[in-house]
């Protein structure tokens, strides 16, 4: 079984916090820390989304064989 809709939320949000906390102890103001923190955890979301999406598909196709 794959991930819900709200695990992939929930997930986004943590990393959107942890990756901020991440660009604040570096130094970097609220604006800029937020803005690439989320970033990142909108690519990396992403990525992991297609690529279950992908697996997803393989199995499909194995089974049609």
């Amino acid at each position: 079984m794959g991930k819900s809709k709200f695990n992939y939320i929930a997930l986004l949000l943590i990393r959107i916090g942890i990756f901020n906390v991440i660009g604040n102890v570096i130094g970097l103001n609220e604006r800029v820390s937020i803005t690439i923190a989320a970033g990142v955890a909108i690519a990396t979301i992403l990525i992991e989304v297609l690529y279950s999406l992908r697996k997803k598909n393989k199995q499909n196709d194995l089974k049609d064989e």
